[in-house]
């Protein structure tokens, strides 16, 4: 989980320099934590694709359509989607 990584990392950090440099990295890896988690504006996230063979079964995931000027998703079939 990444709050462990976090929490190895800082104690890394102690051991090899300062105390206080746990601090700094926990800073560090807690903004980048942040940033690599929050939705991106303007997007709705992954889209998930279910397989033609077990529609209730999804089985890969799609990029999302660029939004257009009101706000809201260009329609797209799997055709058009490119997975991930």
């Amino acid at each position: 989980p990444p709050i462990v990584s976090i929490n190895e990392g800082v104690e890394i950090a102690k051991r090899f320099s300062s105390r206080e440099s746990g601090g700094f990295v926990n800073g560090i890896l807690d903004r980048m934590l942040a940033e690599c988690t929050a939705p991106k504006a303007g997007t709705s996230g992954p889209t998930v694709v279910a397989d033609q063979e077990s529609p209730e079964m999804p089985t890969e995931l799609t990029e999302p359509t660029e939004p257009t000027q009101d706000g809201a998703t260009g329609a797209s079939s799997e055709a058009d989607s490119e997975p991930i």
